[in-house]
């Protein structure tokens, strides 16, 4: 079962990674779709040494804190991201994901790219944020 959940994750990515192919340049829509595909797939491999650099740092350092991604090697950053991860896949399941809706909104952290998406057990807003150019989750509301 979980080689054939791997094989649809993996043929998930490689359409969310092509989101916008054709195009000059994807649309923040677009590109922070292929950045969630990439995301959901490490969250349901359970490999926060590659899902880290993924997620918004959101910890106790005011400096880094949205302008920062986690890192793997900090105790209570791997812990944070293992329970967002858990999170994702719970909501996830089996079923490939639904996007929904995307919007783009500016606040103090910069400009949050939010998709809604429906999956087996669920519907959620995935914000994020771009950091060094790498699209990264900063936060998962189930609705």
């Amino acid at each position: 079962m979980r080689t054939r959940a791997a094989l649809a994750l993996g043929l998930l990515f490689a359409a969310l990674a092509c989101a916008g192919c054709g195009q000059d340049e994807p649309s923040p829509a677009a590109r922070t779709r292929a950045a969630l595909g990439e995301i959901f797939l490490l969250a349901a491999f359970a490999d926060p040494d590659r899902l880290a650099p993924r997620i918004v740092y959101r910890g106790p350092d005011a400096p880094r804190r949205w302008k920062d991604v986690c890192d793997a090697s900090d105790p209570d950053e791997r812990a944070h991201v293992r329970r967002l991860g858990a999170r994702v896949t719970a909501l996830l399941g089996a079923r490939e994901p639904e996007f929904v809706t995307f919007r783009s909104e500016t606040e103090s952290e910069g400009t949050w790219l939010v998709w809604t998406v429906r999956g087996a057990n669920g519907t959620a807003q995935f914000a994020c944020l771009e950091i060094d150019g790498v699209i990264a989750l900063g936060d998962m509301e189930r609705d």
